[in-house]
């Protein structure tokens, strides 16, 4: 049995889903410390290619989130109230404009963003979810938090 542990990120990229596809068992590894101010965390971001853009330059979406403590786990992290995300749609839906697909799956994006989301973790897994359909992948996923584990993350 092949089981792929990460932590939930939001939009993830293609590698993300890959993994994912070619697990028995994914677990969303959510009861562990968020990354604050880490260049390589992706639990509140995702880059994307803007359309038009000839150097191809990747631009940042972030979700921000409220900061109460330090040590907030990832399943406990909220999303900041004043989060406009119809700024992300609007960004996506340009970066994308002319991609292929857009029509089939905008609708979808659309309503996840415009949705009032009080934690990261759901709009994480809501949008994983999104693209867990768009790929076709039926792998179950299964939350850390829902296992009764402890430890750090190089335990």
């Amino acid at each position: 049995m092949l089981v792929t542990i990460h932590q939930p990120h939001y939009l993830p990229w293609l590698g993300y889903m890959h993994r994912m596809a070619r697990a028995d068992v994914f677990v969303l590894l959510d009861h562990v410390q968020f990354e604050r101010g880490n260049g390589s965390s992706y639990q509140n971001r995702t880059r994307i290619r803007m359309h038009g853009d000839p150097d191809c330059v990747a631009r940042w979406l972030t979700v921000p989130v409220a900061q109460r403590s330090l040590s907030e786990r990832i399943l406990d992290k909220e999303v900041d109230p004043g989060w406009r995300s119809a700024s992300h749609a609007s960004t996506l839906r340009h970066a994308y404009r002319e991609a292929p697909h857009l029509g089939r799956y905008w609708p979808a994006v659309k309503e996840l963003l415009a949705r009032p989301w009080q934690r990261l973790i759901d709009l994480n897994i809501a949008s994983i979810g999104l693209l867990r359909e768009a790929f076709g992948i039926a792998t179950p996923l299964v939350r850390s938090s829902t296992l009764e584990v402890s430890g750090a993350k190089s335990g």
